[in-house]
């Protein structure tokens, strides 16, 4: 009986599969303690709030989810909440030429592999702090020499990479 309960189980639990995954993280409703703890929404956390978890009321803001904190804190704007929201998305996504921020796909070392060979000297452009929050193909826009075959390359590079690399963290 014990091995048929368990069985059940399961079969229930693999036919929930995405259902019992985590949530997508949000800026209006995960709380800061929670970004903090996974290693991609971490990531973002430090890029847009960094020390963050270094204030001295942090204990009594953790909980509370980036939205509810933007009532406290004037430097917390509706546009940071939305680039955050972004980036966050991203984060939890394939690497992509497309959405995912260029400081994500540096923080992986199977796609920084990626962007030193198919752009190098790209992460330490002068101007990387500006532009490292934008994607590959927004920088684009900016940089003539990232042709659109360039950028193909480097996304059959970053999915291949994410199929054989360090497995994203769930």
């Amino acid at each position: 009986m014990r091995r048929l309960l368990l069985a059940g189980l399961v079969v229930l639990l693999a036919a929930a599969g995405p259902a019992l995954a985590r949530p997508r993280a949000s800026t209006a409703t995960t709380p800061i303690s929670t970004l903090e703890r996974h290693p991609e929404t971490k990531l973002v956390m430090d890029a847009f709030m960094p020390n963050l978890t270094k204030h001295p009321a942090y204990p009594l803001f953790s909980n509370l989810s980036l939205k509810q904190l933007k009532d406290r804190d004037p430097r917390i704007t509706n546009q940071t909440l939305e680039r955050i929201d972004a980036a966050l998305a991203a984060a939890e996504a394939p690497p992509s030429v497309e959405t995912t921020p260029i400081f994500l796909l540096a923080a992986r070392p199977e796609t920084r592999a990626v962007l030193e060979a198919y752009m190098p000297g790209m992460l330490q452009h002068p101007n990387y702090p500006k532009f490292r929050y934008i994607s590959l193909k927004a920088l684009q826009g900016f940089d003539p020499r990232i042709s659109d075959e360039a950028l193909s390359a480097v996304q059959a590079q970053l999915e291949a990479a994410g199929t054989s690399g360090t497995p994203r963290a769930k």
